[in-house]
């Protein structure tokens, strides 16, 4: 069995995650984990994979509301 050595939760899709003491898991994963996203004029999604276009996202920083 393994032991965890950290926990980090991203709350919005491709920005950076905060680090956590506890957290809640529950059957679809942990509580706060990616709730939140940022979307372009079009509604479209930002997302890491198009680094040309959201590529900026992954030098924010995200935090959860009340733990």
């Amino acid at each position: 069995m393994g032991t965890v050595t950290a926990l980090w939760r991203y709350p919005v899709k491709s920005m950076l995650g905060e680090s956590l003491e506890s957290v809640v898991v529950t059957h679809a994963g942990l509580s706060g984990d990616r709730t939140h996203a940022v979307l372009d004029e079009t509604g479209a999604i930002g997302t890491a994979k198009h680094p040309r276009k959201w590529g900026h996202l992954l030098g924010c920083r995200s935090r959860g509301g009340r733990r």
